[in-house]
């Protein structure tokens, strides 16, 4: 799914949190890739490739564009992040959205009224929006 538009009311809010396991489906029955598909959670919907990227997303300007990109699962071995790993796969990922930029630099900041400690990532346009 690339996008998801319609009315208010409409309910692609709940829509969206069914298919990424964060509210249980009361009825139907959805499929992803030919076999059915019901996430019980967060994780399992991650698990099986399906997250959600919202409109407005804050960053921790301390961190790196990669170490926000894969805030709750960076790529760990012995309780260590491999930021090779992680920057690797965080180019990967701008890549796929057709983003290039440095992994390795904080995220840049909007305006000066910005706080230091955090960014608004703009919001994607719907062609480009996700789940």
């Amino acid at each position: 799914m690339h996008a998801l538009i319609g009315s208010n009311g409409a309910g692609k809010s709940t829509f969206a949190r069914i298919l990424c396991g964060l509210t249980p489906a009361n009825n139907g029955e959805m499929q992803f890739n030919g076999q059915r598909y019901a996430p019980r959670s967060k994780r399992e919907a991650e698990h099986a490739g399906i997250v959600m990227v919202l409109q407005e997303l804050n960053v921790i300007g301390t961190l790196s564009v990669a170490e926000n990109i894969f805030l709750n699962r960076l790529p760990r071995r012995a309780g260590f992040v491999r930021f090779a790993d992680l920057h690797a796969q965080a180019r990967e990922a701008l890549a796929r959205v057709g983003l290039a930029t440095s992994t390795r630099l904080p995220p840049p900041t909007n305006s000066a009224s910005d706080s230091s400690s955090s960014w608004k990532w703009p919001a994607p346009s719907p062609v480009t929006a996700a789940c």
